[in-house]
């Protein structure tokens, strides 16, 4: 007879398995960033950058989580993800072929919102905005 299991007024009961136990993650398991938000009400970027298996240096390239906010019904909202650092470039430096995908994506207001974001993430050493 297994001692997992107990008979009480004729009915077997079997022995609960712990579920309750934490998994011990390995380092290489993990993707480590940092990042930074800025948001207005119409759009939101958010930048992140990977840092190596070192955890000390980074990767070279950025990456920007794009939503677009002015949809009033959340479920609506379009998200984007972009790291293409000469389309970033080109955005900023007014660069016609960039502008194109950035005038289908958001207004004029939004791009310049994305430009002083993107000032801002040059000026943290994420990125080179000269052509």
């Amino acid at each position: 007879m297994s001692k997992d299991r107990i008979q009480i007024d004729g009915v077997w009961y079997v022995k609960e398995q712990d579920t309750n136990t934490v998994q011990e993650l390995q380092p290489s398991d993990v993707t480590n960033y940092i990042g930074c938000v800025y948001e207005t009400d119409a759009f939101c970027w958010e930048a992140t950058m990977i840092y190596r298996d070192d955890l000390e240096t980074l990767y070279p390239d950025v990456s920007v989580e794009f939503t677009d906010k002015r949809d009033a019904d959340r479920e609506n909202w379009i998200v984007e993800y972009w790291d293409n650092t000469k389309w970033f470039q080109g955005v900023y430096n007014n660069a016609p072929e960039s502008l194109v995908d950035a005038r289908a994506t958001m207004d004029v207001k939004g791009i310049n919102d994305f430009r002083t974001f993107l000032k801002y993430i040059e000026q943290r050493g994420w990125i080179d905005l000269s052509e």
